[in-house]
């Protein structure tokens, strides 16, 4: 069974790079789920994006921050009681 793990891109929200990245991941048994946080959003849409990401961390295992991503990692977890990476 494989152990979904939220994964946050740092400024630049390079989804498809942090893929690409993390795709031999699967072999372990992780299963990467890559979210961006639409950092160059106006706030009303960061905000409604970190209930979304609040929302999908609820299904996860762990929570691993890239770069800015660390500190929204870290607020996630606070919040859901995650390990933070």
């Amino acid at each position: 069974m494989a152990r979904d793990v939220l994964i946050i891109p740092g400024i630049g929200d390079d989804v498809e790079g942090v893929e690409r990245q993390t795709s031999h991941w699967r072999e372990a048994g992780v299963d990467p789920v890559v979210a961006p946080a639409h950092w160059d959003a106006p706030l009303e849409t960061f905000e409604e994006t970190v209930d979304l990401l609040l929302q999908l961390a609820a299904e996860k295992t762990a929570i691993v921050g890239i770069s800015a991503g660390g500190s929204l990692a870290v607020y996630l977890a606070s919040r859901t009681g995650l390990p933070c990476i």
